[in-house]
Order: C-alpha cells, then structure tokens, then sequence
C-alpha cells in the first residue's frame, strides 16, 4: 500500500492546477501546452464545469527541457 501513495505522489509532482473562466471562444484539448510564467504545461486532464457559467480546471505538468 505504501508504494501505491509514494507513486501517486510522483504523478502530481510538478504540476499546477488553472481555473479557466467560463465563456471561452477557443475549446480546450489535451493536446494543448500552458505557457505560465515563463514555464510550458503538458495539459493533464481538463474538467469542465456543469453549468453555464462555471469555470474549467486543468491540471497541467512542467515540461522538464
């Protein structure tokens, strides 16, 4: 059980989490990069929102050059 949490420990290392507004006019794909802060994000899973006017989170890794 002990290896399960150290391995979900490393899945997460390195990563952020973006809250992106609702209303957007560009679709957002797991195949897109984040640019933050001088540092590129591998996008790791996107979760829209239910209703009209929620937001979209994002969870993205620093890609290490």
């Amino acid at each position: 059980m002990s290896d399960v949490k150290a391995s979900i420990g490393t899945v997460l290392e390195g990563t952020l989490t973006f809250i992106i507004r609702y209303q957007q006019s560009a679709e957002l794909t797991n195949d897109m990069k984040v640019l933050w802060s001088g540092k590129t994000f591998e996008i790791i899973t996107i979760t829209k929102g239910e209703f009209a006017k929620d937001f979209t989170t994002v969870i993205a890794k620093e890609v290490q050059k």
